[in-house]
């Protein structure tokens, strides 16, 4: 009796010793049990982890995506300025808890925190094999399982030791020589445990400590695991509750190294996560899944990192100190005030972060008020309304003096080089001395202004086209884009004092006017859809003062 009282003391005192421990798959300067609460150093680096993500990400394009056949598992290489998302299958490493839920916010951990050493190159080995090997789920989970629970090494299937000597040489002799070391120091915990348990259920504190956990562990170590036993003791994890709620902190962000920041994204369960991982610096970086697993603040299971699906790459386009952008924009209506075919124009924008200055300035086509056949008083402006085919003086606006402002409906922003700038410049300067238009037998001079033929959509289609493939698609022609009684029938025919269905046929062109109506938004919406992956945002241009 008197032993075994000492037993329950020796118990009781390893168990008040290691709540102050850190356990074995603690990171850094973690101060809580298992493990699972958070010391300042990993706060601090979760921070620096966001505040790399929070930073823009030019894209230089969409990006590249490879399949599980083209990685190379253990050696994925992070290119210099990248954003790396990967969606990979992931592991159980933990006999019972629950699995993680639906967007469970995930931290990187050093897997070595959780696998003895004596056995983490064949771990290492394992989760290489799994990359190309998806189909070997369930049994590289019951190994895993076997390995890390069981205490008996014959609880091994055979055929789990044929794999494991097949993928790492002489593993077997390895996992005997240590279930055998950990026999040796478990008999004496085993005694100890079995002593106190006793004791503890006699005087009627040991009630309510078999659970769901305690039944699904029992199944865990049973020799008869088949994969149809596996796969239900995960489907029983993943439908096990977890207590407390999700944390509302930056837990799910972890820093590899100065510059190199993850992001976790779980969407529920134990067997995928996704990754994603953001390079800053400005040279590759090589990151090895096997090393790490994915852990919650919250008590669920542990994931280690298996096979990688696949990998999509973005190269970030460098931030420049000087930066060029020529954006295309459209109203839907020149004043917003309907009855008319909309207004289109183009803005040049230079970015210089030296000086802390954007200099911008937006130019528009329009006829000579002065040259208007019929005019309608509007506000303090005028609605210039011209006869179909007329040639009348043209000029030049400046969109802010003209309009009090940029606002568009649609609008497209290239990112392009000094040249593109400097040559689309050039135009605008020299618009009405060099760029007359042809359609057919009509010609209107360089000077004129034409509803149809030299507009203000023609205007912004010359600028397109002379920065070739970066914004302008060859099959896209100005002249394509009439919309059926976008301006009203009755009020041209009204105005113009023709017949409501009159065909305008003075000269070789093949529209029907007043039934269509050229339209710039339609124009640069498509270029804008043509385009999306070059559109630059209001963010990715930063620092300007622009509101769009």
């Amino acid at each position: 009796m008197k032993l075994q009282f000492l037993g329950i003391i020796a118990v009781l005192f390893l168990l008040a010793g290691c709540a102050n421990l850190p356990s074995q798959n603690t990171w850094n300067s973690l101060t809580g049990q298992d493990g699972r609460t958070w010391g300042y150093t990993q706060i601090q680096e979760a921070a620096q982890a966001k505040a790399i993500f929070s930073r823009p990400f030019n894209a230089k394009g969409r990006g590249r995506t490879y399949s599980r056949h083209q990685i190379k598992f253990d050696q994925i290489v992070l290119p210099p300025n990248s954003l790396n998302t990967l969606k990979l299958r992931t592991y159980c490493l933990d006999k019972s808890d629950p699995a993680p839920k639906r967007n469970e916010k995930l931290y990187l951990v050093p897997v070595g925190k959780m696998i003895d050493s004596q056995i983490f190159p064949i771990y290492s080995s394992l989760m290489k094999y799994s990359h190309s090997h998806p189909e070997k789920h369930t049994q590289i989970q019951r190994i895993i399982w076997n390995l890390r629970s069981t205490k008996n090494p014959s609880e091994i299937r055979n055929e789990d030791y044929a794999l494991l000597d097949t993928i790492h040489p002489g593993a077997s002799q390895i996992v005997h020589s240590y279930f055998n070391t950990k026999k040796l120091t478990g008999m004496a915990t085993d005694f100890l445990s079995d002593t106190a348990g006793k004791f503890l259920n006699q005087h009627g504190l040991g009630k309510n400590l078999l659970n769901q956990q305690n039944l699904v562990s029992t199944a865990l170590h049973s020799l008869s695991q088949s994969n149809r036993q596996v796969n239900s003791i995960l489907r029983s994890l993943e439908s096990m509750p977890v207590s407390g709620l999700i944390p509302n902190d930056n837990s799910d962000y972890s820093l590899l190294t100065d510059g190199v920041a993850v992001k976790a994204t779980h969407r529920g369960g134990a067997r995928s996560s996704e990754l994603t991982i953001r390079n800053t610096t400005d040279h590759p970086v090589v990151f090895q899944p096997a090393q790490f697993a994915l852990e919650s603040k919250r008590k669920t299971q542990r994931l280690g990192v298996g096979g990688v699906d696949n990998i999509k790459q973005e190269i970030e386009d460098p931030v420049d100190p000087v930066r060029y952008y020529i954006t295309f924009i459209a109203r839907k209506d020149l004043f917003r005030g309907g009855h008319n075919a909309g207004h289109a124009f183009v803005q040049w924008i230079k970015v210089d972060d030296n000086s802390r200055f954007t200099k911008v300035d937006a130019f528009g086509f329009y006829p000579d008020p002065a040259a208007s056949q019929v005019s309608i008083g509007f506000d303090y402006r005028t609605i210039v309304v011209l006869k179909i085919g007329d040639d009348v003086p043209g000029r030049l606006q400046n969109e802010y003096l003209q309009h009090d402002g940029i606002a568009g409906d649609t609008i497209l922003r290239v990112r392009v080089n000094e040249d593109d700038y400097r040559r689309t410049q050039k135009i605008l300067k020299n618009w009405k001395t060099q760029y007359g238009a042809k359609f057919g037998s009509k010609k209107v001079p360089s000077d004129k202004y034409n509803l149809v033929l030299r507009n203000c959509l023609v205007f912004a289609d010359t600028i397109a086209k002379a920065i070739g493939s970066k914004a302008y698609p060859s099959s896209m022609n100005p002249s394509n884009y009439t919309v059926k009684n976008r301006i009203s029938e009755v009020i041209i025919s009204k105005a113009y004092n023709m017949p409501q269905n009159h065909v305008a046929r003075s000269w070789d062109l093949p529209l029907e006017i007043p039934q269509h109506a050229i339209m710039p938004y339609s124009y640069v919406q498509e270029l804008r859809n043509k385009n999306a992956s070059r559109h630059t945002s209001i963010g990715q241009l930063y620092p300007t003062n622009l509101s769009r």
